[in-house]
């Protein structure tokens, strides 16, 4: 979301998020891609126009590598019971334990905490 939305609103926050889409690798799980949308569309009052959201959904599905179907639910409920955490926080770090991923940026959990097998890293802590 922070490298979609340009450098006017959070140039730090844009500058480590571009970085990281151009050189970091990185997968998603279609609830990333849904969340990405409602969040540009929605919760931050139309970021960015229905045009430019289609434009990075299409950039950012060929990154897409894990749909959200029963077997991610019923491991984010285990994740979510076991560490006491958001659902869908915890369908991340299923997705992410799916994809047998060491590391998921976020800054919605605590940086450096493990869950698992997966490290959470806040990529905008100094």
């Amino acid at each position: 979301m922070y490298a979609a939305a340009g450098a006017k609103d959070d140039p730090e926050k844009y500058a480590v998020a571009g970085h990281l889409i151009r050189e970091a690798e990185f997968l998603l799980s279609g609830q990333v891609l849904g969340e990405f949308y409602h969040r540009v569309r929605y919760l931050q009052h139309e970021l960015l126009t229905v045009a430019k959201a289609q434009e990075w959904m299409n950039r950012l599905t060929e990154f897409c590598a894990v749909d959200v179907d029963a077997a991610l639910i019923s491991s984010a409920m285990f994740v979510r019971e076991r560490f006491k955490i958001q659902f869908w926080d915890a369908a991340l770090i299923a997705a992410s334990q799916r994809l047998a991923l060491p590391i998921l940026y976020t800054e919605d959990l605590s940086h450096g905490q493990k869950y698992g097998s997966v490290t959470v890293i806040n990529p905008f802590k100094a």
